[in-house]
C-alpha cells in the first residue's frame, strides 16, 4: 500500500511538472536545468515504482493461488480426519459404555447391600425409638441408588427401571394396607374402638349406640357434640347390648364381676379385669362358636 501511494504521488508530481513545462513551451520559455533534472528524476522514480508494483502484484497473485491450494488441502484433510474419526469415536463410545457399566456395577455392589440392610432395619425397627434414623438412612441409600442408575444407565432403561420400582413400591403399599386391614395392630384396634365408643357409634357399621338415656335419641357425627340429653327419672336397665344393624356385640357381662362392660375394650371399667383385644372378624367368629356351643 505504501508503494502504491508513492507511485501515485510520483505520477501526480510528474504530471504537474509536464504541465508546467508545456505551459513554459507555449510561452516560449525554456525550462531550466534544475526543472529538467527534477522531471527526469520523477520519471525514473515513477518507472521504478511501477515496475516494483507490477512485481508485487504478481507475487500477490501467486500467494492467492497458494492460499486457495492450501484451503483445498485443508478441506481434504478435514474430510480424511472425519472419515478416520468414525471408528475411533465408535470404539471410544463402546469403551466409555463399558466403563460406565463397570462403575455402576461397583457402586451398586456397595449400595444394594446397604439398601437390603435399610429394608431389614425398617421392618424390624420401624416402631422403635430410633425409627427416624432408620428412615433417614433408608431414604439416603434409596436416593443414592436412584442417582447412580440415572447417571450410568441410559434414559430409556432408567425409565423402565423407575416404572418397575414404582410398581413394586405401590404393590408393597397395597399389600401392607390389605394386611393391616386383615390383621390390624392392637394400637389401631384400640384407637378405632375407643373413638367409636366415645361418639356412641358402632365400630363396624357406624350405627348409633342407643342404650341408657340415648335410647330414644338420634344423632350423627356432626351433631353428637351438640346433643343434649334430656333429664329423666326412669332408670334404664343396664345390660348386654348388640348392634341391631350388624349384630356386633358391643356390651357384655363381665366374667369376673358380672357387671356390664365394653365388649371391644381390653379392661372392665368396674373391676379392671382384662381380656385380649381381637379384630372384629375374630369377635364375630368367637360369637358364632359360643352360639354353636350354647
Amino acid at each position: 500500500m505504501v508503494l502504491r501511494d508513492s507511485t501515485s504521488e510520483s505520477q501526480r508530481t510528474m504530471s504537474q511538472l509536464l504541465d508546467f513545462q508545456r505551459l513554459s513551451l507555449e510561452k516560449n520559455v525554456t525550462p531550466s536545468e534544475e526543472e529538467q533534472k527534477v522531471l527526469a528524476e520523477s520519471q525514473q522514480l515513477f518507472l521504478k515504482n511501477q515496475k516494483q508494483y507490477q512485481l508485487l502484484n504478481k507475487e500477490v497473485a501467486q500467494l492467492d493461488e497458494q492460499l486457495r491450494n492450501l484451503q483445498q488441502q485443508q478441506r481434504d484433510n478435514e474430510q480424511q480426519l472425519e472419515t478416520a474419526r468414525k471408528p475411533v469415536n465408535q470404539e471410544f463410545g463402546d469403551l466409555s459404555r463399558r466403563h460406565d457399566l463397570k462403575m455402576a456395577a461397583i457402586k451398586l455392589a456397595v449400595l444394594v447391600p446397604l439398601l437390603v440392610v435399610a429394608v431389614v432395619l425398617f421392618l424390624k425397627m420401624r416402631t422403635a425409638p430410633y425409627a427416624p434414623l432408620v428412615y433417614a438412612f433408608g431414604i439416603a441409600v434409596l436416593l443414592k441408588v436412584g442417582l447412580v442408575m440415572h447417571e450410568y444407565f441410559p434414559t430409556r432403561y432408567f425409565k423402565y427401571v423407575l416404572i418397575l420400582a414404582s410398581l413394586i413400591i405401590v404393590g408393597r403399599i397395597l399389600v401392607s394396607l390389605l394386611r393391616a386391614v386383615a390383621f390390624p395392630k392392637r394400637e389401631w384396634l384400640l384407637k378405632q374402638y375407643r373413638e367409636a365408643y366415645e361418639r356412641f357409634f358402632c365400630p363396624v357399621c357406624d350405627y348409633p349406640i342407643r342404650r341408657g338415656p340415648l335410647k330414644y335419641l338420634f344423632w350423627n357425627r356432626r351433631s353428637i357434640k351438640k346433643l343434649s340429653i334430656p333429664p329423666t327419672t326412669v332408670q334404664e336397665p343396664d345390660g348386654p347390648y348388640t348392634c341391631p344393624m350388624c349384630a356386633t356385640k358391643l356390651y357384655e357381662e363381665c366374667e369376673s364381676c358380672h357387671a356390664v362392660r365394653h365388649s371391644l375394650l381390653p379392661a372392665c371399667e368396674n373391676c379392671g379385669s382384662e381380656k385380649p383385644v381381637m379384630p372384629l372378624a375374630k369377635n364375630e367368629e368367637r360369637k358364632r362358636v359360643e352360639d354353636s356351643a350354647g
